[in-house]
């Protein structure tokens, strides 16, 4: 508890302790921030770089507010979160950056933006949110990874239970260090779809969004360069929702700003799923007919001149 404000300092290569006797590394903070741990109150991280630590649970910071959703703050002011790992912990770990569990993320927008770059884990590669209500901008996150044997998920931010992120700046950049990747903001349908994640405002994403099975994104009024994200679904059924309105918004006017990952589907304007018809158009089919006849028609000039 309490406030602390860490201001023009460095905190590297810390660890937490090894691994013992496999005991369950989420009922003891010691395996926790490798180079900040906060339990609940407030944390200001300003002009302040913490970087090349491990920790299982947030290799470079975890700010936990116990079983309180909000019981305390971080708060980034041109903080550096760079080059940390997430120690492996009964074959696993979480938030190679970040971990934020039970607070708020404040990002203040009055100074340089914060970067959050070239972290590890095996799950949420930065960032890994959870039961947190934060509003994302004047942030960097990029070039950070995750493991990649399939089961791992969200190489540069991973929400998981209850975190109820919204994105409405450019000031806002997430880019994976992966072009092929498709899992660089993984929504998790974890704790029964229990996330929500908002996007409105100016903002772009350069990382694609996947949706867990159940997932969906809300949308505010985009003002933003198109597309806004491109989206990975779990579930490519047709008619899956992917998109809904945010208070006030028509979907129908916003649903053309995002792309679907694989080619051949789009967003109808329900925010369902669609898929083009392979079918040939009947433009298409006239077209080809009209070139057909003129060939023959050609052929039988020819034929008759003979």
């Amino acid at each position: 508890d309490g406030t602390v404000e860490i201001k023009n300092a460095k905190v590297s290569y810390n660890s937490v302790p090894d691994d013992d006797a496999g005991n369950n590394p989420g009922t003891t903070s010691l395996k926790s921030g490798g180079g900040i741990l906060m339990e609940k109150g407030n944390l200001t991280l300003e002009d302040t770089e913490v970087s090349y630590n491990r920790g299982w649970l947030g290799g470079g910071v975890r700010c936990y507010g116990g079983d309180t959703q909000n019981a305390g703050t971080l708060t980034l002011k041109h903080a550096t979160i760079k080059g940390n790992a997430g120690k492996y912990v009964n074959s696993n770990s979480y938030g190679g950056g970040l971990v934020v569990q039970y607070f708020k993320l404040i990002c203040d927008d009055l100074t340089e933006a914060s970067i959050i770059e070239e972290n590890y884990s095996a799950n949420g590669g930065a960032v890994f949110l959870e039961k947190t209500t934060s509003t994302l901008k004047n942030i960097i996150i990029k070039n950070n990874t995750r493991a990649s044997d399939g089961y791992n998920y969200g190489t540069e931010m991973l929400l998981y239970n209850q975190a109820n992120i919204s994105i409405g700046s450019s000031n806002v950049t997430i880019v994976s260090s992966d072009a092929d990747d498709d899992k660089g903001i993984y929504f998790s349908a974890n704790m029964s779809n229990s996330n929500t994640l908002k996007l409105f405002g100016d903002v772009k994403l350069d990382t694609p969004i996947y949706l867990a099975s159940g997932e969906k994104i809300t949308i505010g009024k985009l003002t933003g360069t198109t597309p806004v994200a491109t989206i990975t679904p779990a579930d490519y059924t047709v008619g899956t929702q992917v998109l809904v309105a945010g208070y006030g918004v028509k979907l129908a006017d916003q649903v053309g700003k995002f792309t679907i990952a694989s080619e051949g589907y789009y967003i109808d304007e329900n925010g369902m799923l669609g898929k083009e018809s392979e079918v040939a158009s009947w433009e298409s089919l006239s077209s080809t007919l009209l070139g057909v006849n003129l060939s023959i028609f050609a052929i039988l000039q020819v034929s008759l001149i003979s």
